[in-house]
């Protein structure tokens, strides 16, 4: 029998039926804040839905995960955007949108990332069991009132980034920790619509001082990544200096911004007891457990891409050089594919979730994410201190695209005794 605590939980929600699509718009900060009962609307009954913008929306699983291969949906700019390369000399935002990955398409993509995806993985690799110490010590240092986003899921992923680039022991500093955390999230306002000017305008300011920062680390001797970098031959030989710094950057942005899916994951687990108390006891099932945790509190509520071409998805007409958002986080509850998908089962048997895409602009850190998140749910597992959630309401961060909280308040209990 399912507990009583997720049964209530499950059938407190509006039914899908009732909640209207007409209006939907995924930057409106009601969905953001709660975007579950749309999503579950529009897979229900327009699952290929198209915005009041012209745009379009895909929220099942299947169309979503051929979308994610599909070579005609693309990620290079449209002409309208701002970080459209025909910018590239007046806004800093569009030059490093110019130089970097995740804004190209194949052919000229496919082999830098590959490259940078070899060396990305081979440094985690040799700095893997740093992860387990940065935790330990991390956790160790905790007590009484906390932030277990801003105390624990910040530094223990500033601090593995800063050993992957040359920035040892970072993670002791909390200015420099801060620093880099909010250079981190002004970066990924490079995947979004900016509101206004003065967004864009700061967004510039804050790319200028990262670049700024990380050039002196993009050199060669500073760390096994950097130099591996600069020293490929094939992949990333067409890459310049200011390109890969700023694919360096990249990296950064996105291992640094992994403290919100693992503050993601430890709300969820305690805010489920009973699925916290399985996990002490049986602690060899975290990965599972971490796999299903990404799943049913995905940080990326969508991502967006470009139609090159008209397409047909699901019977509805897609014009040249509309956008298409991909909703990760519908893809990963649709209960065609997981079985009472908006219910946490941490024995749920594994399927392909979404959270990290699918195709050539999959995740380049996913290995690094799920080593990061299974370290900080095995500190939170096997902890000595019960730790509690405070009676404050999560309060998320009202980012488009984004299911990021904006902290996590919680009190570490005494040393518990036999």
């Amino acid at each position: 029998m399912k507990p009583i605590k997720s049964l209530l939980a499950k059938f407190s929600r509006k039914p899908a039926a009732a909640v209207d699509i007409g209006d939907f718009d995924p930057f409106d900060p009601d969905f953001i804040a709660d975007p579950f009962p749309m999503l579950a609307a529009l897979r229900q009954t327009a699952p290929v839905h198209r915005l009041a913008n012209g745009s379009w929306v895909l929220s099942r699983y299947r169309d979503i995960a051929q979308a994610l291969t599909d070579p005609r949906l693309v990620n290079s700019p449209s002409r309208f955007a701002v970080v459209n390369p025909r910018n590239a000399q007046r806004y800093t935002c569009a030059n490093v949108a110019q130089n970097i990955l995740p804004f190209q398409d194949a052919p000229e993509h496919t082999e830098p990332r590959q490259a940078l995806a070899r060396h990305f993985y081979e440094a985690f690799r040799k700095e893997q069991n740093n992860a387990q110490k940065i935790t330990s010590k991390l956790w160790r240092n905790l007590s009484g009132e906390v932030d277990l986003l801003s105390d624990f899921a910040t530094p223990l992923c500033s601090g593995m980034m800063g050993r992957l680039l040359g920035l040892r022991d970072i993670w002791h500093d909390p200015k420099a920790v801060a620093q880099l955390k909010r250079w981190a999230e002004w970066f990924f306002y490079l995947f979004s619509i900016l509101p206004d000017e003065q967004t864009r305008a700061q967004l510039d300011c804050e790319l200028d001082a990262a670049r700024e920062f990380l050039t002196e680390f993009v050199q060669p001797g500073k760390s096994h990544l950097v130099d591996c970098l600069m020293s490929e031959t094939k992949g990333l030989a067409p890459l310049s200096a200011d390109a890969l710094r700023d694919n360096a950057l990249l990296l950064l942005a996105d291992g640094v911004n992994a403290d919100h899916g693992i503050a993601n994951a430890l709300l969820m687990l305690m805010q489920h007891p009973e699925a916290l108390q399985d996990l002490r006891s049986n602690p060899e099932r975290i990965p599972q457990a971490s796999e299903e945790l990404l799943r049913l509190s995905t940080p990326s509520l969508f991502i967006a891409r470009r139609a090159s071409e008209d397409l047909e998805i699901n019977g509805q007409a897609i014009r040249k050089d509309s956008g298409v958002l991909l909703m990760l986080a519908s893809a990963n509850r649709d209960e065609a594919v997981f079985e009472n998908g908006d219910m946490l089962n941490i024995n749920r048997p594994r399927r392909q979730q979404l959270t990290f895409g699918r195709g050539e602009h999959a995740c380049l850190g996913r290995h690094l994410v799920n080593e990061m998140m299974h370290q900080a749910l095995g500190a939170l597992v096997s902890s000595v201190r019960p730790a509690q959630l405070t009676k404050q309401p999560p309060q998320w961060s009202l980012r488009a695209g984004h299911r990021w909280l904006a902290s996590l308040p919680v009190t570490l209990g005494p040393v518990l005794t036999n």
